[in-house]
């Protein structure tokens, strides 16, 4: 609510309804009555009004609120503008964020199916090379096309360790013979 003038600060203050002093008007016509100040009279040389006064408005009320209606206040307005903006600004981010997050979990479903066929697939793989892999023709093509022979008892060496907790791996081995 702008206050331009100082009637409108002063009917915002006071208020319209409040009842306000009749002053008389001084003019040379108008005579003050001469009273002592030790009397607690007014001095003649006082002549103020104890309150300011609003000059009588000469437009008529629904004029005067025509013309107060149609005030423009840059203030406001480049307020409202700032707040609609980032309303505006905040609810395109929101938007954006929720179908970037739909789109993302979209994705990852995705994602999930086909790493559940790629396993299904890494696991009938598995089984294929399990069935295809028949020791028995390993031994027979180890033994009779490269002579490969089973060590006999006098070529197994043992040897004994007193540690369990690590392997030393350049360490000798000893033979427990």
């Amino acid at each position: 609510m702008p206050l331009n003038n100082t009637s409108d600060r002063y009917n915002y203050i006071y208020g319209n309804a409040v009842r306000k002093l009749e002053i008389p008007f001084q003019d040379d016509d108008f005579q003050i009555p001469q009273t002592g100040i030790a009397a607690g009279g007014i001095s003649p040389a006082r002549k103020t009004v104890p309150y300011p006064l609003s000059p009588p408005s000469r437009k008529p009320r629904r004029r005067r609120k025509a013309e107060n209606a149609l005030d423009f206040d840059w203030k406001y307005t480049v307020i409202l503008t700032v707040a609609a903006f980032v309303i505006i600004a905040s609810a395109i981010f929101y938007v954006r964020g929720t179908v970037v997050l739909h789109d993302l979990g979209g994705q990852i479903t995705t994602l999930k199916e086909e790493r559940t066929r790629l396993q299904g697939k890494q696991t009938a793989l598995k089984n294929e090379i399990d069935k295809a892999t028949n020791l028995e023709d390993i031994r027979t093509y180890a033994m009779n096309k490269l002579g490969l022979v089973y060590p006999d008892s006098d070529h197994i060496l043992y040897y004994a360790d007193d540690n369990d907790d690590y392997m030393r791996q350049y360490d000798s081995v000893d033979t427990g013979r």
